[in-house]
């Protein structure tokens, strides 16, 4: 799953090369983002490209990866500028698949954040970069922590999976990453569309 990721992030959007969903995504592949579903794979992958063709050279920086069998999820923040304008939002994206393809995503994107940047013309800061992501080791689930933060949520999330006791979410316009200590949610990490 994280070499998956990784493709994703840096072959197919970095490079803005559609050539490798294909390899990483499987036919099926659709992103739930808000209010909207994108898929199958070809409907996403030529939204995917309007945005990039909206902010040429788009670049990533991923802040956060976490990953368990069949489940990872990526904290990042998107930054380009679009017609001269600068901006970065964060962005949070928890993904389904196998060691083949990736089968799903459910994501959220500060898009309030972008537009408050482009029509300003300042942009945010961007948070400093993990040091190495793509070397992440997958950790077992806790049941334990998975369960506080079902709880927490209070609605029915379309995805949530722990990796140890950090737990990735996605429920009702919000996606996020938090650890649970005795019971606890710390340092949460969420991004709402």
């Amino acid at each position: 799953m994280i070499d998956l990721v990784r493709r994703w992030a840096v072959d197919w959007l970095a490079c803005a090369n559609p050539e490798v969903c294909e390899e990483i995504l499987a036919p099926e592949y659709a992103v739930v983002i808000g209010d909207h579903r994108l898929g199958p794979r070809e409907a996403y992958v030529e939204a995917a490209l309007e945005q990039l063709r909206r902010f040429p050279g788009l670049g990533w920086t991923v802040h956060e990866l976490i990953a368990t069998r069949g489940r990872a999820a990526v904290r990042l923040t998107a930054h380009g500028a679009s017609k001269g304008r600068p901006a970065a939002w964060r962005c949070v994206a928890v993904f389904r698949g196998d060691a083949e393809r990736l089968s799903a995503c459910f994501a959220e994107e500060d898009y309030a954040a972008r537009r408050r940047q482009l029509d300003s013309g300042v942009c945010d800061a961007i948070e400093p970069p993990a040091v190495a992501p793509w070397s992440t080791e997958p950790l077992e689930r806790d049941a334990g922590a998975e369960a506080v933060v079902r709880e927490w949520l209070g609605a029915e999330p379309d995805e949530l999976f722990s990796a140890g006791p950090r737990v990735a979410f996605h429920a009702a316009h919000v996606a996020g990453l938090v650890t649970v200590a005795d019971g606890r949610l710390l340092d949460l990490r969420a991004v709402r569309t």
